[in-house]
């Protein structure tokens, strides 16, 4: 059941508090405060997320959802987090399951309204350390196809914002739903647009592009050894543009 919101309720959320005044008074309209009862269930092991929500007074348990059907409690969440954090990085569901382990209230937001919001704070960060008319080249990596097209709206949208004018070429989306994906391949590795690319698993291995100076994390990578395949393709040197080290922007703390 939701209440009325008060802006104050902003502050009883740790995470809420710490955004800026800016972003909370965007988010504000968004926001409902709900009841979260005993056992309320926010949402079952890969079911499609449709709010996130900011606990205020109550506490919830994340548990993982085994094959036979079992669980085991993996996080508690309380007004210092988020239950829903997959929606951050455009994953729609997620396999643990979150019922309300103490009750209280909390403030609940759409999903589309977190995911767009997030993106976009993100690409507006990054169009303040990227010239997509560089020499250098960005390799962006997102959870989905309709993640990484999200991302590519919102990163354009900032490079105009802040740069003007950006050559529509400058940012692409390279996955293998993209038209001519071998192609665009191709012309990331040998001509210098596109200098940022967006993909999902394509390009985690296999490409060699010497002039990625930016890996951007927008996913979390749970095996190792893919990890390093990804950090792997901006490894390498290239005296051509004066490379001698590169950059990691993680948005999702991996």
């Amino acid at each position: 059941m939701a209440a009325v919101l008060d802006p104050s309720d902003l502050k009883k959320n740790q995470l809420l508090a710490a955004l800026p005044a800016a972003e909370r008074e965007r988010w504000l309209p968004q926001l409902d405060r709900v009841d979260m009862p005993l056992g309320q269930v926010l949402y079952e092991s890969g079911v499609t997320l449709k709010h996130v929500y900011f606990p205020i007074t109550a506490i919830v348990s994340l548990l993982y959802v085994m094959e036979n059907g079992a669980s085991a409690e993996i996080a508690v969440v309380g007004n210092e987090g988020v239950v829903g954090i997959s929606l951050f990085m455009g994953g729609g569901s997620t396999p643990s399951r979150a019922v309300v382990q103490s009750a209280g209230e909390g403030l609940r937001l759409k999903a589309a309204a977190i995911t767009e919001a997030f993106n976009r704070t993100v690409c507006d960060y990054l169009a303040g350390e990227i010239d997509p008319q560089a020499e250098q080249k960005t390799l962006i990596f997102c959870v989905t196809d309709a993640h990484a097209d999200l991302v590519v709206d919102a990163l354009k949208k900032a490079f105009e914002q802040r740069y003007g004018t950006v050559d529509d070429d400058a940012v692409v989306k390279i996955t293998g739903r993209a038209d001519d994906p071998l192609g665009l391949i191709r012309r990331y590795k040998n001509e210098k647009l596109p200098s940022v690319a967006v993909t999902v698993d394509l390009l985690t291995t296999g490409i060699d592009v010497p002039e990625i100076c930016n890996l951007v994390f927008l996913r979390r990578v749970n095996s190792r050894i893919l990890f390093d395949q990804m950090m792997g393709r901006a490894t390498r040197l290239c005296d051509r543009i004066g490379k001698s080290a590169f950059r990691i922007f993680d948005a999702v703390k991996l």
